[in-house]
């Protein structure tokens, strides 16, 4: 087995080669620096890796930002000192005319801006700054990535951020794809009282400005994890949603808000009041009952999503329920009365044989295919795997029954 010296004068080896042994050995240096995770080989490697992405080819610095992404690096850059060196190196690389390159060097600052020392760097702001303005799809989409990492880290960044992306997003006109890919950057801009308001205020105005576009679920996507992330939203959030299910008339829509309900109320200290779980169980129970009909009917949504959406219903159903102990005996009425209409699901009959029968291998390969059961396909297996999480799911209704009702107490005799 090679020692971790022999390993090191290996790597050195291979990095100034200029063939094939440095791919080899910049590939080799997250294990190289996960087995000796000290400073002075953290600086000195990634020093070589900045400069040799500097001068490399496009394979090369492929090579190195696969290198930086790894897991076994990512865990010891904090280790890393010279900081202001490698940021300079990779700088000049995004100061060229090069699309593929610049694009490049933005991936390697998404996996560097993690860092809070890295955040604060002028020259990496800079570069982020003009990527957010570029033109090009492929730069604006990196930069809105790696602003994201590093937006976190520093309050007057964030301020700097917003002041962009507002007039990028509010100001002027840009496409949906644009306005899409700079989401996940306003979902991180939320550090201060005055740049979460704004923040809260440019979500809702782009709602209300693209109300019937695909960017309607990407934008409440993004809303649930800028509450989550702010948490002091969180409960304003939960009352919007549940008001918007009653407006929402698109089923893959209405399914968007229950998914994003759901993660709010994870987040939530205080539990939902009576009405409002009521609501939402009805509109769950009503949108399984949707998703159990044969596909052919279900024409708005793919076979495979099919079944990734009952799972999301039958959970949400769960997190709804995890309160029912606490419910007033009228409420936990209704509330069985509501769950008790997905039993039927369960009794609809299967239309093909069991799986164990139907992928049985047969006996000879000249049986004709009229004696042979046809194997399971998407569309007539969807009806499956959700049925044992619906069981689970209505077992709690045994767990936790109606509150037995008294009998009336018969008249007392009346005294002669």
């Amino acid at each position: 087995m090679q020692t971790v010296a022999g390993m090191t004068r290996d790597v050195e080896k291979g990095l100034r080669s200029q063939d094939h042994r440095q791919i080899e050995a910049i590939s080799a240096v997250p294990r190289l620096i996960s087995l000796h995770p000290f400073p002075l080989t953290v600086n000195t490697l990634l020093v070589k890796l900045a400069v040799i992405f500097r001068d490399g080819s496009s394979i090369v610095r492929k090579a190195i930002m696969a290198a930086f992404a790894s897991p076994l690096l990512s865990a010891h850059l904090h280790l890393l000192s010279a900081t202001d060196v490698v940021i300079s190196h990779v700088h000049m690389v995004y100061s060229s005319t090069d699309i593929a390159a610049r694009i490049g060097s933005l991936h390697l600052y998404r996996s560097l801006a993690a860092l809070p020392s890295f955040a604060t760097n002028s020259l990496l702001r800079q570069d982020l700054l003009h990527a957010l303005r570029a033109p090009t799809k492929g730069e604006y989409i990196q930069g809105v990535l790696a602003a994201s990492a590093a937006a976190s880290h520093s309050i007057s960044f964030q301020k700097t951020l917003l002041g962009l992306v507002k007039k990028s997003l509010v100001e002027e006109a840009p496409p949906l794809g644009k306005v899409r890919a700079f989401l996940p950057l306003l979902a991180e801009l939320h550090q201060t009282s005055p740049v979460l308001t704004e923040t809260h205020t440019i979500f809702h105005l782009l709602i209300r400005r693209y109300p019937n576009s695909h960017l309607l679920c990407p934008l409440y996507r993004s809303l649930t994890r800028f509450a989550v992330r702010s948490r002091l939203t969180v409960p304003y959030h939960i009352t919007f949603f549940c008001d918007l299910l009653e407006a929402v008339g698109r089923v893959p829509v209405k399914i968007v808000v229950v998914q994003c309900l759901r993660v709010l109320l994870s987040s939530s200290p205080k539990p939902l009041p009576t009405p409002r779980l009521l609501q939402l169980v009805d509109v769950v129970v009503s949108l399984y009952k949707l998703l159990s009909k044969p596909p052919r009917l279900l024409q708005d949504f793919p076979e495979t999503s099919i079944l990734s959406h009952r799972k999301l219903l039958t959970e949400s159903l769960a997190l709804l329920t995890s309160s029912l102990p606490s419910l007033p005996s009228s409420s936990l009425s209704l509330l069985h009365q509501q769950l008790s209409s997905l039993l039927p699901l369960l009794l609809v009959p299967l239309p093909f044989p069991p799986p164990s029968s139907s992928l049985r291998p047969s006996s000879s390969p000249s049986t004709s295919s009229s004696h042979t059961r046809p194997s399971p396909t998407p569309s007539n297996c969807y009806t499956l795997a959700p049925r044992a999480s619906l069981a689970r799911f209505l077992s709690q209704l045994v767990a936790h029954p109606l509150p037995p009702t008294t009998p009336p107490s018969p008249p007392s005799p009346s005294p002669e």
